[in-house]
């Protein structure tokens, strides 16, 4: 099954850009929350295009599964307008997976400023006056005209702290979408700051996945 082979892939993209040490920011290590100031220029360089968070973590896990030799396409246009784009889609046999990739940040530890909590992070993840939110990536995959045997994914990456998590907003905005299923969630300390943590979220749209279960990788290796 494709998820089985590219998750992986996935997590170890996401882990690495969090522990590649690239810039010091004040002393201390970008880490995955900085992943625009880590790599920008060299994606820059690479892509002739000034990526945002999200397309630059792409960028990133496009480029780990170039180096198996798996088929992947960053940004390609869905099959019903060329002004909305995918993530990633990659390509395995006669397998297809179109895959989004969000992010989101209640609350960080900012390398300048120390601990930062965000009290709006909510209309990113609803939609609320956006045109891009976790909300329309569900909305967009499902009823996009992707053929119906292609698999379809979200991953939700969310920066917020143990004490207060966004847990209650994320499930709550997924429970409107009742044909999708969580594959699998696991969260774990940001390692500049114990009380912080990130969140990774697998969604899957259910009837394309017709040969088992998705891979259960350990984040936290």
């Amino acid at each position: 099954m494709i998820l089985t082979e590219v998750w992986p892939f996935v997590t170890e993209a996401i882990r690495e850009a969090d522990r590649q040490r690239q810039t010091l920011i004040n002393g201390i290590e970008g880490g995955l929350l900085n992943v625009k100031r880590q790599f920008s220029a060299s994606a820059l360089q690479a892509t002739d295009k000034k990526l945002t968070e999200e397309t630059l973590l792409a960028w990133l896990i496009r480029d780990r599964l170039a180096l198996k030799g798996v088929p992947v396409q960053r940004e390609r246009s869905y099959p019903e307008t060329k002004r909305r784009r995918c993530d990633l889609v990659v390509e395995l046999g006669d397998t297809t997976l179109w895959l989004e990739i969000k992010l989101a940040w209640k609350a960080w530890h900012e390398c300048i400023k120390g601990p930062v909590r965000n009290p709006s992070f909510e209309p990113y993840l609803y939609g609320w006056n956006k045109s891009h939110s976790f909300r329309h990536d569900f909305e967009k995959l499902e009823q996009s005209r992707i053929p119906v045997e292609h698999d379809r994914a979200i991953c939700l990456i969310g920066f917020d702290t143990f004490q207060k998590t966004m847990d209650t907003a994320v499930h709550t905005i997924a429970a409107t979408f009742p044909t999708w299923q969580l594959a699998r969630s696991d969260h774990r300390p940001d390692r500049r700051n114990d009380d912080f943590r990130i969140a990774v979220w697998h969604w899957k749209l259910p009837g394309c996945y017709t040969h088992g279960e998705p891979s259960m990788v350990d984040l936290h290796g």
